[in-house]
């Protein structure tokens, strides 16, 4: 959700252990989340209490008037509309791509080990190669679908 800002994990003090599990199972068995404010350092924030495995999380959440609507003039009724080949690989694409769950841990920060690796390089006086920019051709989309639907298929069939 869009206005979605920052999670914290709540710990009561141990008075207040038996409310904070009521809540949370309350919540849990209900399926249902509150609202309210909190004041974090000198701000009111617009907060959100969910259920978070054992325990309650709290997500602080922007005010509507934080959130910028939109600007989509660019897409108009001139947008290119894809074939129907194209529309079938798309989605076969997103099926492949997708999965009934989402952990976390099967993903790295690529960008931040590139730039450790330069950091290290950089602290043992290693000489830094800059590439190339890469120009890049308009690609041909049914093309570019086929290629990324073996690609996907390939890595679900080796367990990727």
């Amino acid at each position: 959700m869009i206005l979605f800002d920052r999670s914290y994990f709540l710990q009561p003090h141990q008075i207040a252990l038996g409310a904070y599990s009521l809540l949370r199972d309350a919540m849990t068995d209900t399926g249902r989340v509150r609202l309210g404010r909190v004041a974090i350092r000198t701000r009111e924030r617009l907060a959100l209490l969910r259920p978070y495995g054992p325990g309650i999380s709290l997500v602080t959440l922007l005010w509507p008037d934080e959130v910028r609507e939109p600007d989509f003039e660019w897409l108009t009724d001139q947008t290119p509309q894809p074939r129907e080949q194209e529309q079938r690989m798309a989605e076969q694409l997103v099926l492949l791509l997708s999965s009934a769950t989402f952990d976390p841990t099967g993903y790295r920060d690529h960008s931040r080990e590139a730039l450790q690796v330069l950091i290290d390089a950089k602290l043992a006086n290693h000489e830094i190669a800059v590439p190339e920019p890469r120009t890049q051709e308009a690609a041909d989309l049914e093309k570019a679908l086929r290629v990324s639907l073996d690609q996907a298929r390939q890595a679900r069939s080796s367990g990727a």
